[in-house]
């Protein structure tokens, strides 16, 4: 049976590269579709999927397009092929996608690989793939290959290596790999959230739950990690969630966190899908920032500590521990299944433990009052007179997460 696999490109700028990878898959044995996302002129040959189909999925004509600002054009170039590349791959005509281009057409590209389901294989090319590709990628598994050089006048000597190990790696993936598949037994699958300053936490919960014959997976809370486990609670993946570290809860709350979430609404999928849930409040006492020069300027003067060359961390204000304890009531008070929280009270990272650079007690309070006023009176309330890491706080949360997985709701407050 013939495999079908698109490829995407702004053929105006890449079409003699685009041109090329077809030829690499068809030469491997499938079918290409290639799917144009240009914005700036005609195709120098007729692709599968020209961009006026393409911009018409996103609701405009090439006119209108042209008149759009170039990073709004390219979204929308974006969203109207991944729609294309959806709607090919749920009539079974592509098994798997790739897109390549510079900046411009790795936004657009990487866009459109983000509409294909968790598992599908996607793959990207891009020339500007050693920088922050979060805008390329999302919370999505597209495999990424830095380019070592440009795609300008057509595939050379070094190009051509390039595009047909892209072409290669796809084919390949596409032989061996589906659609992400929840478990069959799902309900003994547990969800944690994790950073690096609440992985003694994590870690203890972590082997209890497998001592007690359930299967753990933990996810970063960077932002896309937050986002991807709120993504497969929905889609059944998990009969429980300790979600220990919600820490995309600050860039939610706060604006300016480099690990804000891909897409707003952690707690949210546990919430909706009302599944277990046992809430604590890791990594809610700081920002997360890049390299120190991209902390903002008027938080330079906090307390801050260079987690790794690329990762300062930045100490909350006593103010802002309310503002973060507001929203993760609101997301805890939608809560329809069986649900606990559990607050550690000497510090919610190891930064923030008592001794620690973050250590603000003030701001413990202020969160403690915030809970207390604005937490819904049925949703149990655990505290621990312990910092987050402390065997304590890991002790609670598996006793809550035991009870509620037998109990489901009920008016409590420890």
């Amino acid at each position: 049976m013939e495999v079908g696999l698109a490829v995407v490109a702004t053929l105006d700028t890449k079409g003699p590269e685009a041109r090329y990878l077809g030829d690499i898959l068809e030469e491997l044995g499938a079918r290409a579709y290639l799917v144009d996302v240009g914005i700036a002129g005609d195709p120098p040959f007729r692709p599968d999927v020209g961009r006026e189909e393409v911009a018409a999925e996103a609701g405009l004509d090439l006119n209108a397009l042209s008149t759009l600002p170039r990073a709004e054009a390219l979204a929308a170039m974006g969203r109207g092929a991944g729609r294309i590349l959806l709607r090919l791959w749920t009539a079974g005509r592509i098994r798997g996608a790739l897109a390549l281009g510079g900046n411009q057409g790795s936004v657009a590209g990487g866009l459109a690989l983000q509409h294909l389901p968790l598992g599908v294989p996607k793959v990207l090319l891009s020339t500007v793939a050693s920088g922050n590709i979060r805008p390329f990628i999302g919370a999505r598994d597209i495999w990424v290959l830095f380019t070592l050089a440009d795609f300008l006048g057509g595939p050379n000597a070094l190009s051509r290596q390039i595009l047909r190990r892209g072409a290669e790696v796809l084919r390949c993936l596409v032989q061996g790999f589906g659609v992400l598949e929840p478990p069959a037994d799902s309900g003994r699958t547990v969800a944690l959230s994790a950073l690096g300053n609440t992985t003694p936490l994590v870690e203890a919960c972590r082997e209890a739950l497998q001592r007690k014959g359930l299967e753990a997976v933990v996810f970063h809370a960077s932002g896309a990690g937050g986002t991807a486990l709120e993504e497969l609670v929905r889609a059944g993946w998990f009969g429980g969630v300790l979600d220990l570290t919600p820490h995309e809860l600050v860039g939610e709350a706060l604006g300016h966190d480099a690990y804000a979430p891909i897409q707003p609404g952690r707690l949210e999928g546990a919430v909706a899908r009302a599944v277990p849930l046992v809430v604590s409040t890791g990594g809610l006492d700081y920002y997360v920032f890049g390299p120190p020069e991209t902390v903002p300027v008027h938080l330079r003067t906090r307390p801050m500590v260079l987690h790794n060359p690329s990762n300062a961390n930045v100490a909350l204000s006593t103010e802002e521990f309310a503002e973060v304890a507001g929203l993760l009531c609101r997301r805890l008070n939608a809560a329809r299944g069986p649900v606990a929280l559990v607050v550690p009270l000497r510090g919610f990272s190891q930064y923030g433990a008592e001794g620690g650079p973050f250590y603000n007690p003030d701001g413990l309070r202020l969160f403690l009052e915030t809970v207390r006023e604005q937490l819904r009176p049925d949703i149990p309330l655990r505290l621990v007179d312990a910092p987050i890491n402390h065997p304590a706080v890991a002790k609670a949360v598996l006793e809550e997460f035991e009870r509620i997985r037998g109990e489901g709701m009920k008016d409590a407050r420890r």
